[in-house]
C-alpha cells in the first residue's frame, strides 16, 4: 500500500522479517545437508553393516527428518507470530491516521482504491494520510 510502503516502520519490519527468513532457512538448509550427508554414508555402508546397526541408522535418519519437518513447522509458525507483532502496530496507526484525516475533511467513508472496480471523482487522501502516519511515529520529545 503507498501510504505505509516506505514508513520507517514498515522498512524495518521488513527487513526484521528478511532477516529472520534468511536465518531459518540456513538453519534449514544446514540440517538439510547433514541429513542428505548422512543417508549418503548409510546408503554406501548398509550392504556390510548388522541388522541392528541398519536398524539404528534407519532409526537415526527417520528422527532427523522428523527434526527438520518440526523446525519448518517452527519457522512457518513464529514468521505467523513476527509478521502480526510487526505488522498489526503499523496498520492500527494506518486506521488511526486515516480517521484523524477523514474527520478534518469530514468524510464519512474513505476506501482502498486497490479494492474497488471503479473509481469516480472524489478526495485522494493518500498524501494527508501518509503525513499523518510520519506524524504518528515521529518520537515525541518533552520538554521540562
Amino acid at each position: 500500500m503507498a501510504v505505509i510502503d516506505s514508513l520507517p516502520s514498515k522498512v524495518k519490519a521488513d527487513k526484521d522479517i528478511q532477516t529472520f527468513l534468511t536465518e531459518g532457512e540456513k538453519i534449514l538448509s544446514e540440517m538439510q545437508n547433514e541429513y542428505q550427508k548422512q543417508l549418503e554414508d548409510y546408503m554406501s555402508k548398509k550392504d556390510s553393516m548388522s541388522d541392528i546397526m541398519m536398524q539404528l541408522k534407519e532409526k537415526r535418519l527417520l528422527e532427523q527428518q522428523q527434526m527438520i519437518q518440526k523446525k519448518s513447522e517452527d519457522l512457518q509458525n513464529d514468521l505467523q507470530v513476527l509478521n502480526e507483532r510487526a505488522y498489526k502496530p503499523i496498520e492500527d496507526n494506518l486506521k488511526k491516521a486515516i480517521a484523524v484525516v477523514a474527520k478534518k475533511y469530514e468524510i464519512t467513508y474513505v476506501f482502498d482504491e486497490s479494492n474497488l472496480m471503479y473509481i469516480g471523482d472524489g478526495i485522494d487522501l493518500t498524501k494527508e494520510v501518509k503525513a499523518e502516519m510520519l506524524r504518528m511515529e515521529t518520537p515525541k520529545t518533552t520538554t521540562n
